[in-house]
């Protein structure tokens, strides 16, 4: 020990002051309160990405139900709200489904001519849609379309409502994450919408938008680094 009144001597205790600062990165209080509502605006889309491994954890089905709200305020054409977010909660149906789309994609690939490993290989991405511990499967429903005489018009029409549907699968994905969720977009049902429609019993309208896999992250989601502008930011 120093003499009195002078503290401990440098060193007495193995550590020293830098020891004890937290480096600014982890520092929670480094921000304002505007700031920190800034970044978490910046990042809240960043924090998206497409995770093929989940935590052995039941998800909140309320999370779901709020991302699937958000989701719901995508723009849509018309005034209209043609989306709807089918959580398969049944294991059975969602077996039974995902069984159904399996023979259906193994056809088409071997009406393909694909070599029989290749096809086992293509299958077994689809796994992906049995491990995640929930499935949500978005719909465009065909509501608030307009009819039109010629068939450029009509195109137009159908085109509209589909960015309209990937704005709100977009909006999905990034509200899971917001409530800490991992998830993953596979466009599959798209190609056998059909198979959809008849294990699900849906109206013929009903255009499937792919399969969301949907669960508890393995690690922490973490923002990704915007990508550059590139060729993808034309200004004429």
């Amino acid at each position: 020990m120093g003499g009195p009144g002078r503290g401990p001597a440098p060193g007495a205790h193995g550590s020293t002051a830098r020891d004890l600062v937290r480096p600014v990165d982890e520092d929670m209080f480094r921000l304002g309160a505007d700031e920190a509502i800034g970044q978490g605006r910046r990042e809240a889309v960043l924090l998206r990405r497409s995770s093929r491994e989940f935590a052995d954890e039941p998800v909140d089905p309320e999370a779901l139900r709020r991302a699937v709200g958000v989701a719901l305020t995508a723009p849509a054409p018309h005034h209209s709200t043609p989306f709807r977010f089918v959580r398969l909660a049944d294991p059975a149906r969602r077996t039974a489904l995902l069984d159904a789309l399996r023979e259906r994609w193994r056809a088409d690939l071997a009406a393909d001519g694909r070599p029989a490993g290749e096809i086992e290989r293509r299958l077994a991405r689809g796994d992906l849609l049995r491990r995640a511990p929930e499935l949500v499967l978005p719909f465009l429903t065909g509501e608030g379309t307009q009819d039109y005489p010629d068939a450029a018009r009509t195109a137009a029409e159908r085109d509209m409502f589909t960015v309209a549907g990937g704005a709100a699968v977009q909006s999905l994905l990034v509200a899971l994450a917001a409530e800490g969720l991992a998830s993953c977009w596979v466009g599959s049902t798209i190609f056998a919408a059909d198979v959809v429609r008849a294990e699900l019993g849906l109206a013929p309208g009903w255009q499937p938008l792919g399969a969301v896999a949907v669960g508890l992250p393995v690690e922490p989601l973490r923002p990704r680094a915007a990508a550059g502008p590139g060729d993808g930011f034309l200004v004429w």
